[in-house]
C-alpha cells in the first residue's frame, strides 16, 4: 500500500489499514462518506 505522506513506522502503517478497513466496513454506499442513515447501532 502506498500510503501519502509516508507513515514513520510499521505499526502506523497497521493502523492506517485497520482504519481504513473500518472506514471501508462502515461506509455502505461506498461513496467514500458514512453517514448516520449508515449505521444500525
Amino acid at each position: 500500500m502506498l500510503v501519502s505522506p509516508p507513515c514513520m513506522s510499521e505499526a502506523d502503517r497497521y493502523s492506517l489499514e485497520a482504519l481504513q478497513n473500518i472506514h471501508q466496513m462502515m461506509d455502505d454506499d461506498k461513496d467514500g462518506g458514512i453517514e448516520v442513515e449508515e449505521s444500525v447501532e
